[in-house]
């Protein structure tokens, strides 16, 4: 149910959603589930990259640290399936099932402290599917082999951001790369806006300025939309 002290458009802070779509909708969509004012206003796309499948007799686990290393690594993926398929989160998870895969493990706190339980359990070669851009995992005792199956490309602001970032609202922001790219566009915005991010990095990636930063209790949309609701009722436009 809606809380209360937003059940009125006209009350409520709106949620500026800047993840690459098919993630921005359905982050908006969980959003208007809780009566929140969600707004899509992705600052990013995905583009699938050519790439090449390796032997999977060469790894003993596959790790996915986003959804669009399933939705963009296309019919390769299927090569790989016989690999113990471990995922970053919930929606990872989905995207995995629907592209073939069925994930053995689903982290709940983020990228390396699924890659620590990893190796703790034994993997001692892991074939890690990620973007072009990707924030370095630590491994220990084991050997992590990034592969590329996907790029982001920025979009362009338009007017739909300057009307979302005149006025004070929550700015969800997915990825340290997404909080680097809002940062630079901020400006002064930053004085009334509140940063909602995923985890830590990504808050620090956001940098200093802004009227409040607040992190997730866990990676993932429902945390974050849990932890939206309750500023939706301390902070008033």
């Amino acid at each position: 149910m809606p809380c209360a002290p937003c059940s009125a458009a006209a009350d409520m802070l709106p949620l500026v959603i800047v993840r690459p779509e098919p993630g921005a909708s359905e982050t908006a969509g969980r959003a208007a589930e809780l009566g929140l004012d969600g707004r899509t206003i992705p600052l990013f796309s995905a583009d699938a990259c050519a790439w090449a499948a390796p032997d999977p007799r060469a790894f003993d686990a596959l790790l996915l640290t986003s959804a669009n290393a399933a939705r963009y690594a296309g019919p390769q993926l299927a090569g790989l399936a016989t690999l113990p398929c471990h995922v970053v989160g919930p929606a990872t998870a989905a995207a995995a099932r629907a592209a073939g895969l069925v994930p053995v493990v689903t982290g709940t706190a983020g990228a390396q402290p699924l890659v620590d339980a990893m190796v703790a359990g034994g993997a001692r070669s892991i074939l890690w599917l990620a973007g072009a851009e990707r924030t370095a995992l630590t491994s220990g005792a084991a050997r992590i082999t990034p592969v590329t199956v996907y790029a982001m490309r920025p979009i362009a602001a338009g007017p739909e951001w300057a009307a979302a970032t005149q006025g004070p609202a929550i700015m969800m922001l997915h990825s340290a790369r997404a909080a680097q790219h809002v940062a630079a566009l901020a400006g002064a915005a930053r004085n009334h806006m509140i940063v909602l991010a995923i985890s830590a990095p990504v808050a620090a990636a956001a940098g200093d300025g802004w009227r409040a930063v607040h992190v997730a209790a866990a990676p993932g949309d429902a945390a974050m939309l849990a932890l939206a609701a309750k500023l939706c009722q301390m902070q008033g436009p």
